[in-house]
């Protein structure tokens, strides 16, 4: 890869799946002294105005974002009742795509123009009637029949303006960055990934995002058979990616390792494409033989917690799949029973791998930590050599 800079947070639960979300510690450098070279400007959409300009491809949107609709139907009928009636809505936030002046990139706001752009579509399975409303006028419209039956509403829906706020000549992606963490602070933390896939266009991580929604261990992770509206099934392919194939430059910055790796894919997809794809069958080897070594309630769990614990663990997501890659599947299913209590042993009995596996575990502390400690266990177990990434058993023999 053409920067050694790879992959850092705090635990976040969602769908079963316990993830280390990215922050704004993660810049790291204050990309805010550069803000007075940026252009920040308000103006106002009406909503036909932002369909119109959707039409010429405006805003970039993945095409396939009806698959990542995070709002359910009331929430979305809320909204565009919101804008009927003329009621307060937030802003959105623009930034213009610095290699395709007059389109913009979504920064904040991606819900609500997805909204919009949803209800005025007439495609199947796109468009939807409103529904789960006070209003006995407006349940059970379409826009069609808005149109037809309520002509002032629908007049009304076509003229109320949004503000936003554009973004022009900035210098930075970690400006972006901040700007949205800024936004969602103090509110439900939202996935970088959406910002990350607006950010870096590319066959990449449009090929990640479609084999995540067909993707069998991916739907048996989550325990859904929908892509995860933020993303965060393309989030934990990544992070396959860099802790199995890019172990050795891995520096401790996990949003750095995550916009590395995708760089690189998407700028050097022909070449790799073959080796994109054998990666994405390794992935489903693995999940599948984890599951067969721990069982579908340990699988990437800690086994030493007396409670239940449905929450897959990315520190152990992590070690298992990288050291399981490494051997013979017929191998490590013949130490199955020993596998399970050595996970445990090490959980139960090794206070450094535990904190290695318990909190910000994306460090490079924590990460050497598991790596070798459990490496060496495994390697042990095995009875034969297994490759502990060098540059974390370097870390961890100086650090420990």
């Amino acid at each position: 890869m053409e920067s050694k800079e790879l992959i850092e947070n705090d635990d976040n639960l969602v769908q079963g799946v316990l993830f280390n979300s990215e922050s704004e510690d993660d810049v790291e450098v204050d990309y805010l002294n550069k803000i007075t070279d940026t252009v920040l400007w308000s103006t106002d959409w009406t909503v036909e105005s932002i369909i119109s300009a959707q039409k010429r491809s405006t805003f970039n949107i993945n095409p396939g974002f009806q698959r990542r609709d995070a709002w359910n139907s009331k929430k979305k009928s809320r909204f565009i009742e919101s804008l009927i009636y003329g009621l307060p809505v937030p802003q959105i936030v623009l930034a213009e795509d610095i290699k395709n002046r007059g389109r913009y990139l979504v920064v904040d706001g991606k819900q609500r123009l997805i909204t919009i752009f949803s209800f005025f579509s007439n495609e199947p399975g796109i468009g939807f009637e409103l529904t789960g409303l006070n209003s006995n006028t407006l349940n059970g419209c379409s826009v069609g029949k808005l149109e037809s039956q309520y002509p002032d509403l629908y007049n009304n829906l076509l003229n109320q303006a949004i503000r936003s706020i554009i973004i022009k000549n900035w210098t930075s992606e970690n400006l972006l960055y901040t700007i949205f963490y800024r936004l969602n602070s103090g509110s439900l933390p939202l996935s970088p990934q959406e910002l990350r896939k607006a950010l870096k266009p590319g066959k990449f991580l449009d090929y990640i995002d479609e084999y995540c929604s067909s993707s069998q261990s991916i739907s048996k992770l989550f325990k859904t058979n929908t892509p995860d509206p933020r993303m965060r099934d393309m989030d934990l392919v990544l992070r396959y990616f860099v802790m199995t194939k890019h172990t050795s430059e891995y520096r401790g910055n996990y949003k750095l390792a995550l916009d590395t790796v995708s760089d690189y894919y998407n700028k050097n997809w022909d070449k790799l494409k073959t080796q994109i794809d054998d990666t994405l069958k390794g992935f489903e080897s693995i999940i599948e033989l984890a599951y067969l070594v721990f069982g579908e309630d340990q699988v990437f769990r800690r086994p030493d917690l007396q409670r239940a614990d449905n929450r897959v663990n990315r520190a152990l997501f992590d070690i298992i799949c990288y050291y399981f890659n490494q051997q013979p599947r017929d191998e490590i299913l013949s130490k199955k029973d020993q596998l399970i209590s050595l996970l445990f042993e090490l959980c139960d009995k090794n206070p450094v791998f535990l904190k290695a596996i318990s909190s910000n575990t994306n460090n490079l502390k924590e990460t050497s930590a598991r790596f070798v400690i459990f490496g060496e266990s495994f390697q042990a177990l095995i009875g034969k050599d297994v490759n502990i990434p060098s540059n974390l058993k370097a870390y961890y023999s100086k650090n420990k």
